[in-house]
C-alpha cells in the first residue's frame, strides 16, 4: 500500500504541478482577453467619434444653403438701407443748398440803408419757404411712408 501511496501521490504533485500551469495560462489569457476588450472598446469610441463627426460636417453642410441664403438677404438689406441713406444725404444736401442760394438771394436783395431787424424778419421768412426746385430724384411721400420723417427748413429754421 505504501508503494500504492507513494505513486498516488506521485501523481497527485505531477496534476497539482499541471493545476498550477493551467491556472498561470488562464490568467495570462484573461489578461490578453481583457487587454483585447479594452483595445475593442477604445476603437468602438473612435469610431463613435468619427461617426458624430461625419454627421456633424453633414449637418453643417446642409445648413450652407440656408446661411448662405440668409446672410444673402441681409446683405440686400443692408444695400437697400444703405442705398435709402444715400438717397436722404442727397435730398438734405440738396435742400440745404437750395436754402443757402435763397438766403445769399435775400441777402443780396436787401438794399444797404435797411435794418438788421428787417433783414432778420427777411431771411426767417425765407427759411420758412419750401425750397423752390426739391430734387426730383427722391419723391417726397417715399422718405415719410417707409416710417422715416425728413426734418423740414421751418423746424431748422427755429
Amino acid at each position: 500500500i505504501a508503494t500504492q501511496l507513494e505513486g498516488h501521490q506521485a501523481t497527485v504533485e505531477s496534476q497539482a504541478q499541471a493545476v498550477a500551469k493551467a491556472e498561470g495560462e488562464v490568467k495570462a489569457a484573461e489578461a490578453e482577453l481583457a487587454a483585447t476588450l479594452n483595445a475593442q472598446i477604445e476603437a468602438e469610441n473612435t469610431w463613435v467619434d468619427a461617426d458624430s463627426a461625419v454627421r456633424d460636417l453633414k449637418v453643417a453642410i446642409g445648413s450652407f444653403g440656408e446661411t448662405g441664403e440668409q446672410l444673402d438677404s441681409e446683405l440686400m438689406a443692408s444695400r437697400t438701407s444703405l442705398e435709402k441713406l444715400q438717397s436722404l444725404v442727397g435730398r438734405f444736401e440738396g435742400l440745404r443748398a437750395s436754402t443757402e442760394v435763397q438766403l445769399m438771394d435775400a441777402v443780396a436783395e436787401v438794399p444797404k440803408d435797411v435794418s438788421a431787424e428787417v433783414l432778420a424778419h427777411k431771411v426767417e421768412d425765407m427759411a420758412a419757404q419750401p425750397p423752390a426746385d426739391p430734387p426730383a430724384d427722391v419723391p417726397a411721400d417715399s422718405v415719410e411712408s417707409e416710417g422715416h420723417h425728413a426734418v423740414s427748413t421751418e423746424s431748422s429754421a427755429a
